[in-house]
């Protein structure tokens, strides 16, 4: 079971500390009510986060974790399909002076 407290966007680092900071809080509240569930917090990016009630954490305990990636393609996972002179104009692996 998981229960969605808060979706946070944040526009700068320390808004995004208030606003985990206060859904942690009530999570905590719920989460004492409850006695069964505890706390993940999940960044889904630099700015957007989640804070859930969750059956799978021990309750009295907060985890974190990174969202995992989408199934569309990264640039990472794109640029390897190229071969090494498309991506970096050359394949020599010496650097280069500029």
């Amino acid at each position: 079971m998981n229960e969605v407290v808060c979706v946070i966007h944040a526009i700068s680092s320390a808004d995004m500390e208030q606003q985990i900071e206060e859904a942690v809080v009530r999570a905590q509240r719920q989460s004492t009510e409850w006695r069964r569930v505890g706390i993940v917090i999940t960044r889904h990016s630099h700015s957007h986060f989640t804070v859930e009630l969750d059956s799978d954490i021990p309750y009295g305990e907060t985890h974190e974790r990174y969202a995992e990636k989408s199934q569309e393609t990264s640039t990472d996972e794109a640029n390897k399909a190229l071969p090494p002179s498309s991506m970096f104009g050359s394949t020599d692996s010496a650097p280069k002076r500029l």
